[in-house]
């Protein structure tokens, strides 16, 4: 009989912390920085604009996690007018990614309004799905 397939899925948690007095929350794996896990992005924090940005798009960022970004399609773009924001916020999706040197060849969220951008690719759209509830509470809390 063969050993079954074991897949041990990331423990994600939450810190949230200030940055020239301003709060972030950053999410860890396994109680430790993102980049220490991953090896890319040392750390995984965004202050209240760009939660709530994310927090926007929540429904799209849980199906690109789900399907591991193969939906929604590579070219697609969500419009939200009254986002918790309060103005513009896009959702846009691309079929890769650069890295210093480098392109990655995997799709990826970016995410723009008239205060910042944020891109996520599928590790971190994975994050942001399991750690929803910390951001929500961080919004409420902070925003």
């Amino acid at each position: 009989m063969a050993d079954p397939l074991v897949f041990i899925m990331p423990h994600y948690s939450t810190i949230v912390g200030r940055h020239q007095g301003d709060p972030f929350i950053e999410i860890l794996v396994g109680g430790q920085p993102f980049g220490d896990e991953f090896g890319f992005d040392a750390h995984f924090r965004f202050g209240v604009v760009k939660a709530k940005m994310l927090l926007t798009f929540r429904e799209v960022i849980e199906v690109f996690a789900a399907t591991n970004g193969n939906r929604p399609a590579a070219g697609e773009s969500f419009k939200c007018l009254r986002g918790s924001i309060g103005r513009d916020t896009t959702c846009t999706v691309y079929p890769e990614f650069g890295r210093p040197g480098k392109r990655i060849q995997r799709p990826y969220l970016e995410f723009t309004s008239f205060a910042a951008r944020i891109g996520i690719g599928v590790t971190k759209a994975d994050a942001v799905t399991a750690t929803i509830r910390d951001i929500i509470d961080f919004v409420r809390r902070y925003g």
